[in-house]
């Protein structure tokens, strides 16, 4: 169940004889595999969305990085 206890929601579909079959040998919960892969399919669109989004800023910022280094560089270097 998630987080916020949202009530869960039947739906239909389907899965080859096959894997049904192994999955019920090794006792799994189908309906709990299948949320959790779903999920975790979730937070993996979500990050290459934001990735999708962020490139070319994250790019810049590497960039800049690259060409005049880190604002912390001048305090790090007088500490060694």
């Amino acid at each position: 169940m998630s987080k916020n206890k949202a009530p869960d929601q039947a739906i239909n579909f389907s899965l080859k004889a096959e894997v049904i079959n192994q999955a019920n040998a090794l006792k799994l919960d189908i309906s709990n595999v299948v949320e959790d892969s779903l999920k975790q399919a979730i937070v993996r669109a979500k990050e290459e969305e934001w990735l999708k989004l962020n490139r070319r800023s994250i790019k810049a910022y590497n960039e800049r990085i690259e060409r005049i280094g880190l604002y912390l560089n001048p305090l790090i270097k007088r500490k060694r």
